[in-house]
């Protein structure tokens, strides 16, 4: 019920419908705010693509060495395929980190664990894992 439901029914002038009007003017918030966290959410599960200039093997030794700075608990690891994921103290924080190299590009991914308690944001660390990784893979281009 909206708002202007509830006061009819209290002045007494409720007569138990209410027009469409009514409930979209109720709904019509929440569906807006729904579909931006939607786009919010969507547009985070793409891949940041970077191009590099190192070997694809010398990528995932990196990844490997960050993983282990950062106690992450490596879930697979092969010749051009990283995934990592948190482990935290926290049961409803956590992010799984995905590095793909693929011919010369480099595709970044970290989102928040699909496999514990859902979260819309994750206070900062997508965005600092992501950049770790870059700014070690950059370090060892300029080596």
């Amino acid at each position: 019920m909206s708002i202007f439901s509830y006061i009819k029914f209290l002045n007494g002038n409720y007569d138990g419908l209410r027009p469409i009007r009514e409930m979209f003017d109720g709904t019509s918030i929440f569906v807006g705010i729904a579909f931006i966290l939607f786009l919010l959410q969507y547009k985070r599960l793409r891949f940041k693509i970077y191009s590099i200039s190192i070997s694809e093997e010398k990528v995932i030794e990196i990844c490997h060495k960050i993983a282990e700075v950062n106690e992450w608990k490596i879930k697979q690891s092969t010749k051009n395929v990283f995934v990592a994921s948190t482990e935290v103290p926290f049961d409803f924080i956590g992010e799984v980190i995905t590095v793909i190299v693929h011919h010369q590009k480099v595709y970044i991914n970290c989102i928040c664990d699909p496999y514990k308690r859902p979260n819309i944001t994750s206070f900062g660390y997508n965005r600092k894992y992501k950049q770790e990784i870059i700014r070690q893979i950059n370090n060892a281009t300029m080596e």
